[in-house]
């Protein structure tokens, strides 16, 4: 009994550990979000909020051309933060980040109960802070997905929106009030983009259809009408992405949408193309992943008789492995049905969590699996020494994400010297100002003014109109 409560304590205090360096990493990528500022299409929204106002910019859904207006959502948080200043950016990044985390964890811990796992809170947190860490780590374009207002929105908020709408379907009391804000809820992530829009939707409906099935069981039945609420939201918000009179004008500036066809095989290509890269260029940090949540899975229930039969252990992990493929390929499937290819890399972030969270999940089930063949101190102490290998390679990642903070300040710094420049210009009456560019490059080429007319200049134009100046004109670094 004393060995045995020993190990326990020991395995503790190693899941502690993984946790403190998580959680490391997530405050360092919040540290990050100080230096945001407005570029590239901000300035054409805070341009409208500054002249039209809040309602009339929202008013722009039906005519507004100059940015993604049909996205209802983008308009409307947007517009939140900009009445909050720079100081909007700049918080808008913690507060994915904390919503982001706290709703994975409500959600796995809805799951986590629903389903009698028996995992402990400190499992729960480990494998949350893993999943959201990495899906950051990991992002395909982290400045754009994380540190740029009209980045982050469209694709990493309707993650964020979409986390909290499944821990609300998943929990026990299902009132009426919690019914219609989880229809709410959906219906604003449905709104920030396309892609968010697609995944949120089927990801909904097959949890219906999972309540369908399973309907006799008491979890179904109490999950059903708020999952029905949250899928009819989904798809009005869907409606209204595809209805505003902008959609039409954005479709008419790509050459031509996918074929009935063509759309399924590109569809295929493009997922298979996302995954494998995906694993081939990131090899080393995926085995780490998965081998964090693989071994934390086989230190779960050292203290309980829980088996988990081989037949149903397989067919999970197969259903969440299809499940993982399907809804990766939602998000892609705006992008490969209207350009006919994939999307911008800032939208990765959505089909990254899925693809981390899919696997992460079969990790930790088999984890948990393979614990009623694992005996004996040796081998409790040799998964406790793997785990530690994970753990210093994640801090170590930590610690690669650290040296941006140089080039974000410098930005922020370089940033803040320009506006001055500007709004002391203005004070001057000097209405046509030239002010030094910033090099976009380094943080993945995002856009920011330009020194003539021309392709780019939109974003110039946009500022000038947010300043109240005539024009500005960048020299180039």
């Amino acid at each position: 009994m004393h060995v045995q409560t020993s190990s326990l304590k020991h395995n503790k205090i190693i899941l502690l550990i993984g946790l403190v360096v998580m959680l490391g990493g997530l405050t360092l990528f919040i540290y990050l979000g100080y230096y945001n500022r407005y570029w590239a299409d901000d300035w054409c929204y805070n341009a409208d909020l500054s002249r039209l106002g809040f309602w009339g910019t929202i008013k722009g859904y039906t005519y507004i051309t100059t940015y993604a207006s049909n996205r209802f959502s983008l308009t409307l948080f947007s517009g939140l933060l900009y009445f909050l200043g720079v100081f909007g950016v700049q918080a808008m990044t913690a507060l994915v980040i904390v919503f982001w985390a706290w709703g994975l964890y409500r959600l796995l811990s809805n799951v986590n109960a629903m389903i009698s796992l028996g995992l402990s809170k400190l499992h729960v947190l480990l494998m949350t802070t893993v999943v959201v860490y990495y899906s950051i780590y990991m992002a395909p374009h982290l400045y754009q997905s994380l540190y740029w207002r009209s980045g982050l929105l469209p694709y990493t908020a309707p993650i964020v929106f979409g986390v909290w709408v499944f821990a609300l379907i998943t929990r026990k009391s299902h009132t009426r009030s919690m019914i219609f804000i989880t229809g709410v809820l959906a219906s604003f992530a449905g709104g920030f983009s396309e892609a968010g829009s697609a995944t949120l939707t089927s990801m909904i409906g097959a949890y219906v259809f999972a309540c369908f099935i399973f309907r006799k069981t008491k979890w179904a039945k109490d999950a059903l009408p708020t999952a029905i609420a949250a899928l009819l939201a989904s798809i009005v918000a869907m409606i209204l992405l595809i209805a505003s009179p902008t959609t039409s004008y954005r479709m008419g500036l790509y050459e031509g949408t996918a074929s009935l066809a063509e759309f399924p095989r590109l569809l295929i290509y493009y997922t298979y193309e996302f995954l494998a890269l995906n694993i081939l260029n990131s090899t080393l940090t995926h085995l780490v992943i998965f081998g964090t949540l693989l071994t934390a899975g086989t230190l779960t229930f050292s203290s309980t008789d829980i088996r988990i039969k081989t037949g149903l252990w397989l067919a999970v992990c197969f259903l969440i492995a299809i499940l993982t493929l399907v809804f990766v390929a939602a998000s892609y499937s705006p992008s490969i049905y209207i350009e006919q290819g994939p999307p911008a890399p800032r939208t990765g972030i959505i089909p990254q969590f899925i693809f981390i969270l899919g696997y992460g999940l079969i990790a930790l089930i088999s984890g948990i699996y393979f614990r009623q063949y694992i005996h004996g101190q040796r081998a409790t102490w040799l998964l406790l020494a793997m785990l530690l290998l994970c753990y210093a390679y994640s801090a170590r990642s930590v610690m690669t994400s650290a040296q941006k903070i140089p080039l974000y300040a410098e930005r922020a710094a370089a940033w803040d010297e320009r506006d001055l420049q500007i709004r002391e210009a203005k004070e001057q009456s000097i209405l046509e100002i030239n002010v030094r560019g910033i090099d976009g490059l380094p943080v993945g080429g995002i856009r920011d003014f330009v020194d003539s007319r021309g392709s780019g200049f939109w974003v110039n134009k946009c500022a000038a109109r947010y300043y109240g100046v005539d024009a500005i004109y960048a020299t180039l670094p």
